[in-house]
């Protein structure tokens, strides 16, 4: 995919992902404040059309996390050919991720969002998370908006600014 200025190598799965979901994007992945000189912690990064976007509203850098190996090597691709100051992490989101210096996160990690619930986990800073109850269950699901208190964004978005 190319807009004219960058371009973007996707899969098969995050090409339909993007056509489908990026519309909504600026509804339910922004913060309430300006993204301009900030890092954004992008768990779930897929091939980096979350960092594109987040790149478009100004943020300095994106940190990426993103387990799905073909996923991941096609990001890199991206980062390098747009020039893109990322920092990318190859391997499931864990808990320690959350300590890497960022402003702002955006979680989209179906089934991985449980390991919010770890104890080690106090808090999360402004953020928007795609909580997917039907992989987690309902009070995993609950938990998770309790212990951040956590405000509905839309869909299946959940944010706290």
């Amino acid at each position: 995919m190319t807009d004219g200025r960058t371009t973007l190598y996707l899969t098969s799965l995050h090409v339909g992902s993007l056509i489908v979901e990026s519309p909504l994007w600026e509804t339910l992945y922004l913060p309430e404040f300006s993204l301009r000189g900030s890092t954004v912690l992008d768990i779930g990064a897929g091939c980096g059309e979350t960092a594109h976007f987040f790149f478009k509203h100004s943020a300095s850098k994106v940190v990426c996390v993103e387990s799905d190996k073909e996923a991941c090597a096609l990001l890199r691709k991206n980062a390098s050919i747009n020039g893109w100051n990322v920092e990318i992490f190859g391997e499931p989101f864990r808990p320690n991720h959350l300590s890497i210096s960022h402003d702002f996160m955006k979680m989209d990690i179906e089934g991985g969002e449980t390991e919010l619930l770890s104890e080690s986990v106090r808090k999360v800073k402004p953020c928007r998370m795609e909580l997917h109850e039907k992989f987690i269950g309902h009070l995993s699901y609950v938990q998770i908006i309790k212990k951040f208190r956590l405000k509905h964004i839309g869909d299946m978005v959940w944010g706290a600014d």
